[in-house]
């Protein structure tokens, strides 16, 4: 049996590449890269502690209107760049408590 595929595009999220921000099939939501822009002004804040926060609400936003939440996603792998140096943020609590989910 196929389950059909669902394109997930949320409003102020939008990015350059030719793909949905993302998709879902039965019960999997995947994601297409996630930025840390405000979606409501387009603008990337400064600073990065501002830009995390936006990308964890946006993440929010992308399962949610995939009919997810932030609580039931099973693995994450945030990465961060700042002056050209890309890093990872590990802390799971942390990027949910950043997306306003609970533990």
């Amino acid at each position: 049996m196929t389950r059909p595929l669902r394109s997930i595009d949320v409003p102020g999220l939008a990015h350059n590449a030719p793909i949905p921000t993302g998709a879902r099939v039965g019960n999997v939501i995947c994601t297409s890269a996630i930025s840390g822009k405000d979606a409501a002004t387009g603008e990337l804040p400064p600073g990065a502690d501002a830009q995390a926060a936006h990308a964890f609400r946006n993440l929010a936003s992308v399962l949610s209107a995939g009919g997810g939440s932030v609580a039931e996603f099973m693995t994450e792998e945030a990465v961060y760049q700042f002056n050209g140096r890309r890093r990872r943020l590990r802390d799971s609590a942390r990027a949910r408590a950043a997306a306003g989910a609970a533990g």
